[in-house]
């Protein structure tokens, strides 16, 4: 077989992936302490009135800061890779995004595993409140299912919007002396 056999390499610098996903993580943890900090710190609870309307806030402020944290995540890995075009940056905030992803929800399944012994304590409860003859009425249940739709179409609508911001940050973390010297080349 006389021919000389091509080394395999990876495009990919995974080092950079690994930098933007954890400056994504980092960003989106800080943020989250700080809307605890701002949310639980500056409100003044004076009823329960006040929860009725805490879900939209905490979902609203979990999405700002999904995006911003992705935005940098992805500038991150192509700024530190030096990516030669914007369509590297776009893949390096795709993998960030989908890392980061994997990696939010491994973290949230460890916390709602670690929360089942509250649940225990809570299914008791509602174990006890059934027991004392408190009614579950098929109106509460749709409404139970109507904010579970709900929340989760705002998931689903954090996600896409994170990979959007994902992507952005990853086309302007570029090289951009990089970019338009190879643009002109192959003009």
């Amino acid at each position: 077989m006389g021919g000389y056999a091509q080394a395999w390499y990876s495009r990919v610098n995974w080092g950079g992936v690994i930098a933007g996903v954890a400056v994504a993580l980092s960003i989106e943890l800080v943020l989250s302490i700080l809307g605890l900090i701002i949310g639980f710190g500056f409100s003044k609870i004076k009823s329960t009135d006040v929860l009725q309307g805490i879900g939209m806030v905490v979902g609203g402020w979990a999405a700002v800061s999904k995006v911003i944290s992705l935005f940098f995540g992805g500038y991150v890995a192509a700024r530190i890779v030096g990516s030669q075009s914007y369509s590297d940056g776009l893949w390096y905030g795709f993998i960030v995004w989908s890392i980061n992803l994997l990696a939010s929800l491994i973290i949230t399944t460890a916390t709602i595993a670690g929360l089942f012994g509250f649940a225990g304590i809570i299914l008791l409860v509602l174990v006890g409140v059934l027991l004392s003859g408190v009614e579950i009425t098929t109106s509460n249940l749709r409404s139970m299912a109507k904010v579970t739709v709900i929340f989760s179409a705002a998931v689903l609508a954090t996600i896409l919007l994170s990979l959007g911001f994902a992507l952005l940050g990853g086309i302007l973390g570029s090289n951009r002396s990089t970019v338009n010297k190879v643009e002109e080349k192959t003009a």
